[in-house]
This record gives structure tokens, sequence and C-alpha cells, in this order.
């Protein structure tokens, strides 16, 4: 149940960002970044805010794009997404 309802905010949260959500039924949601964006950079602004996350650049199929963020309790899910729009942008409306 935690799941499902922190994934549907975690989504809901990250609508407007400037990447791609892969579907998950994990704690872990994988994330592909616009072109313009490297992990290494979205990593380094969110461990500046105490956030770890996977930059994915050496997985198997996957490159310098893709970072992977594990759900946690609601109020750290909340920052990391807050913290994660600030890093990434919005899409274009």
């Amino acid at each position: 149940t935690f799941l499902a309802q922190e994934g549907t905010l975690f989504r809901q949260r990250l609508s407007a960002a400037n990447l791609r959500l892969f579907p998950s039924v994990t704690s872990y949601f994988l994330m592909q970044l616009a072109e313009q964006t490297s992990a290494t950079e979205v990593c380094a602004a969110l461990g500046q805010q105490r956030f770890l996350i996977r930059n994915c650049a050496n997985f198997h199929g996957l490159d310098e794009r893709f970072i992977r963020i594990a759900l946690k309790d609601a109020a750290t899910n909340e920052a990391v997404c807050r913290h994660l729009l600030a890093a990434v942008g919005t899409k274009e409306r």
C-alpha cells in the first residue's frame, strides 16, 4: 500500500519535470533526463541537499542521462521531488 500511494504521489509531483519516469512496481524509480542534463550534475545538485541518488551511467544499456531514486518516507519523497524539479527544470507548456 505504501509503495502504491507514495509512487503515485511521486509521479504526480514530477509530472512537470523535464524527465521520463519508467514504470516501476518496486521502491525504485528509473528516470531519463532531458538531453541537456547529465546524471552527474543532478546527482551533485541533490547531494548538496544531502539526498543521494544513483547515477546509472554505468548500467548496461544506459548512459549519462539516467538516474535512479528510491522511495523513502513521505516527507523525504516530497523534498527529493522539490529539489529534483529545481535541478532538472520543467517541461515547456
